[in-house]
């Protein structure tokens, strides 16, 4: 049967049945019924109990009748039919309630005859019959000692015994003897309650739900029970899927807050009007200018709102930013130094939910590099040597100050390293720091690309060009190899140094900007203006502070400590396990002249980190040439080379460079092949 949608069983043929609900409603009748008790063509919405002239033939009415129902399962009623064709007769009926017990099925007979109540009993048993073996369910009719007295064709298929033979057997000698010990307990306490019992078991791995209903003979005692069983697992495991995901959902919203007020940075969540959303304890605990009110973010007076600008450039720009360092002087603490990163929440490209800014208080670790500086190096450039040390002194004075610097040093030492530091270690660090290779390009091309040019000015310049001092206004713009510009661009950089102003090519107005110029060189400029192919004025105004970087030979107690810096790099980048250099991997790298300095032996460690073996870096995974047939770096003008070696000369030198045999070559006038072979053979090779 159809208990969800209160079908009328087809089995039930021509049978006048209807289904009641516990109301008196009638949810729906067949034709056989409705021709009784309602006009021709009527439907069963809207008919009740009175329509039909029910009697529950028995006292209390509808509520008598369903008692009747809920303790025997069946209960029988009379109607007296409304149609002039049956008009005055008295119809009797039976009634039979669905398992879930809020509905019941009717069924009407005619008492006329004798005959007609025989043949309409058994044409409802036909039909019950049919309705009863068409269900996937188990139905049972059993007596009060368990005995199988009829039973549907899904208890013959599940047993897989013969219909005949299965009549009057036991129903519990087809189940493990626990399962069937706990069957009889609930079969009589269904006979002793004479009431329904409902329970739920399982077996071979599958979950029952089993409804015993009484049905009592004339003297009210329970002489059959109808067993109901319908395989539940499918909805068990359902329901227990269910409620393992609702588990496993506050578990995982659980431990995200937990996670969120734990973390030891600040999160802040703002939507997409910057109206503040979420704020977890340890951002509260930095920033006394958080409040969780709606509207606005507001800060107070004297805070720099450097947290508000982040937000609202991931807002506008729709992009991160990561790592801004600022100063924040309203923190509950006092002032502090913060980092911000700020990201995006959005559902996708198209679609903003609003922004998440992670707070992270840095200020002992900014104690601590500044502490450190002097032992490893200071901001990106790494170093011990005491030439390094003084120049991260001569750095930390020209941090603050404002005039033009010029950087002096072989190729590869690191002149770009020291024009960010200035840059962004000074009060500039909020404008952009732009940078130009002066040797890369023409005249023509670096004077457009320093001050710009109008449309028109020159075939190819097909619209106006902002120049890169321009860009660079409120900032500063570092010019490389500034040692090789024209005499032209040497004029209007000049220019330009003594009043800030220019004029793009092309046009004839006059431009001014607040720029800081940090120039480099790794050419003699002093040679150059004394041949006259630099201007010594030009010179002095970039060189109102000069930095003087000393080249890799010079300062090769570094080297280890470099090494070690590159190759921590490498081992994230290329997913290394722990690089470590060979100890005579390490003295090729002591012994080797490094005339590309910085540079050449970061590219020679990556070099050896890809292609070593185990994260172990030997002396033959270095790309260096055998010793003595190295490309020799530039030589500083040294003493006309000696006649003679004689063993006390060499033995001061050497006692003077401590043992360098390098230096000592140098300061012999000698190379150094000349020196290692004089020391090898004892005697002068000159």
């Amino acid at each position: 049967m159809n208990t969800h949608d209160h079908d009328i069983p087809e089995a039930l043929g021509e049978a006048p049945a209807f289904w009641l609900s516990r109301q008196g409603e009638i949810l729906d009748a067949n034709q056989a019924a409705l021709s009784l008790f309602a006009a021709p063509n009527a439907a069963p919405a809207g008919l009740r109990l009175e329509d039909l002239g029910f009697d529950s033939n028995k006292e209390g009415g509808l509520d008598a009748f369903w008692s009747a129902l809920d303790e025997g399962g069946a209960a029988a009623f009379t109607v007296r039919p409304v149609a002039e064709a049956a008009a005055g007769t008295m119809l009797h009926g039976v009634a039979y309630r669905a398992p879930d017990a809020q509905i019941a099925l009717c069924l009407v007979r005619n008492a006329a005859s004798r005959q007609e109540v025989l043949e309409a009993l058994a044409r409802t048993e036909r039909n019950l019959r049919a309705v009863l073996d068409a269900s996937a369910d188990f139905v049972l009719l059993v007596d009060a000692e368990g005995r199988m007295l009829d039973i549907n064709n899904s208890v013959v298929r599940s047993l897989g015994e013969d219909r005949a033979a299965l009549s009057g057997a036991s129903m519990f000698g087809f189940i493990p003897p626990l399962l069937a010990a706990s069957r009889r307990r609930r079969l009589k306490e269904v006979v002793d309650s004479r009431s329904l019992v409902r329970f739920i078991d399982g077996r071979d791995g599958r979950t029952f739900e089993h409804h015993f209903y009484p049905i009592l003979n004339d003297a009210g005692e329970v002489e059959r029970v109808a067993a109901y069983s319908r395989d539940i697992t499918a909805k068990m495991q359902a329901e227990e899927e269910a409620r393992s995901a609702r588990r496993d959902r506050e578990a995982y919203r659980r431990n995200l807050e937990t996670i969120f007020d734990s973390v030891p940075v600040g999160v802040v969540l703002v939507d997409a009007s910057m109206r503040l959303m979420e704020a977890n304890a340890e951002a509260k605990n930095i920033c006394a200018a958080l409040n969780m009110d709606s509207g606005p973010l507001a800060f107070s007076e004297d805070c720099p709102g450097a947290c508000r600008t982040v937000l609202e450039q991931v807002l506008s720009r729709r992009e991160n930013v990561h790592e801004y360092r600022t100063q924040c002087f309203s923190c509950q603490k006092g002032p502090r130094i913060l980092n911000l990163s700020g990201a995006l929440v959005s559902e996708n490209q198209e679609t903003i939910q609003g922004a998440v800014l992670v707070i992270r208080d840095v200020t002992r670790v900014a104690e601590m590099e500044r502490r450190l500086r002097r032992r490893r190096g200071w901001r990106n450039m790494v170093g011990v040597s005491d030439a390094m040390r003084r120049t991260y002194e001569l750095l930390d004075q020209l941090m603050e100050v404002d005039a033009s610097v010029l950087v002096v040093g072989e190729s590869g030492t690191g002149k770009e390293l020291v024009a960010e530091a200035l840059h962004y270690g000074g009060p500039r660090a909020s404008g952009p720091l732009v940078k130009v290779n002066c040797s890369a390009l023409s005249e023509n091309l670096l004077e457009s690309e320093l001050f710009g040019h109008v449309r028109g000015a020159f075939t190819g310049a097909l619209r106006d060009k902002v120049g890169r001092f321009q860009a660079a206004d409120g900032g500063a713009i570092f010019l490389d190899e500034i040692g090789d510009v024209s005499p032209l661009i040497q004029l209007k950089l000049l220019r330009f140094l003594e009043s800030r102003e220019f004029e793009r090519v092309g046009e004839s107005q006059t431009r001014t900007v607040d720029v800081r110029v940090i120039a480099a060189t790794n050419a003699d400029l002093p040679r150059k203006v004394a041949q006259g192919a630099f201007r010594a004025d030009l010179y002095y105004r970039l060189k109102v502070l000069e930095v003087r970087l000393p080249p890799l030979r010079e300062r090769r107690e570094d080297i280890p400590v470099l090494a070690e810096h590159f190759l921590e790099a490498f081992e994230k980048r290329y997913h290394k396990p722990l690089l470590k250099l060979e100890d005579q991997a390490l003295h090729r790298l002591l012994d080797h002249q490094w005339p590309g300095n910085v540079r050449e032996l970061k590219h020679c460690l990556e070099h050896a980190a890809i292609i070593c073996q185990e994260g172990r870096i030997a002396a033959a995974d270095l790309p260096l040439p055998p010793p003595g047939q190295e490309i020799l770096a530039p030589e500083p003008t040294v003493p006309r080379r000696r006649s003679k070696l004689d063993e006390q000369s060499v033995a001061e030198a050497l006692r003077q460079t401590n043992g360098n045999k390098s230096e000592a070559a140098r300061l012999l006038g000698v190379h150094r092949r000349t020196l290692y072979r004089f020391l090898q053979n004892g005697k002068d090779q000159g």
